[in-house]
């Protein structure tokens, strides 16, 4: 379908603003995202353009940046869920201390009252 830059250059001019619009939309409207899936968009119309072969260029665009916004997404998302995972075992950690600390003030405060013994005494042992 593309015999050139020349006709390359002209798809680019007519489609860029919907690619982009369309990659905005889809990414959760992160334009520097949009700005990353619009040139990879091109970049791919450009080296397979020979699979479009009479094709509606402005449905490949159109569903191809939608897909590369999707795949983006997804990809965000997981990252955001493995540090959200890393700060969940952080709680765990904190969660485990404190509950190391209140058990050894509970038993301190055990020994005081039921062995009657000073407060300074039972933090010794």
């Amino acid at each position: 379908m593309l015999t050139g830059n020349r006709e390359y250059n002209e798809i680019y001019k007519k489609y860029k603003n919907l690619v982009l619009k369309v990659a905005y939309i889809y990414s959760g409207d992160n334009y520097d995202a949009a700005e990353d899936i619009t040139q990879d968009t091109f970049l791919k119309l450009y080296i397979g353009f020979e699979e479009l072969k009479d094709g509606n260029v402005s449905a490949w665009l159109y569903t191809t940046a939608k897909n590369s916004a999707l795949n983006f997404n997804k990809k965000f998302k997981r990252e955001v869920l493995s540090e959200d995972d890393e700060l969940y075992k952080n709680k765990e950690q904190f969660g485990e201390s404190l509950e190391t600390e209140f058990i050894e003030k509970e038993e301190v405060l055990y020994k005081k009252q039921f062995h009657e013994t000073s407060y300074e005494k039972s933090t010794i042992n």
